[in-house]
């Protein structure tokens, strides 16, 4: 715990470059990400988890396999409450069809989650290679989209 409150956004470096850093290498301090969502307790937990593994990302203490589907799950979930609310299960691509009709997401968002899903079954269940390499040019899109998306909840909240 004591090490995950030592990391933190260096809000100071330009949007494309931000990165984690130490606390003693911050000038200003901010929680990682903003993923609280205090109206829904059960996501609001779960989103612990993928600041987690984000920073662990960062760290380089986790497989970008492990990211991957940590990304794909966070994403998901978060969709599930802002456009599904209902006990009617929806594919991810219906869910991520259901947002960006709603305006939650805009067309680029969409391909970026997309793109995830589509990776991610590949190197799941198939063994592919690139996760890595997409985790290195998308893992911070992905998790800006998804402090968005819970912006986007918690006030509809």
């Amino acid at each position: 715990m004591a090490d995950l409150m030592l990391r933190g956004r260096n809000m100071s470096a330009p949007p494309r470059v931000r990165k984690l850093h130490s606390i003693t290498d911050t000038t200003l301090y901010f929680p990682p990400y903003e993923y609280e969502c205090p109206s829904f307790s059960q996501l609001h937990a779960r989103l612990l988890i993928t600041e987690e593994v984000l920073v662990a990302w960062a760290f380089e203490e986790v497989a970008a396999e492990t990211l991957l589907e940590e990304l794909h799950t966070a994403v998901e979930l978060v969709l599930e409450e802002l456009v599904n609310r209902r006990s009617k299960r929806l594919s991810f691509a219906q869910l991520v069809g259901a947002a960006t009709d709603a305006g939650h997401l805009q067309d680029s968002e969409r391909d970026l989650v997309l793109a995830l899903k589509d990776l991610r079954k590949e190197v799941r269940h198939r063994a592919a290679n690139g996760a890595r390499d997409w985790a290195e040019e998308h893992w911070e899109d992905v998790a800006l989209c998804v402090e968005k998306l819970v912006a986007r909840l918690n006030r509809n909240a």
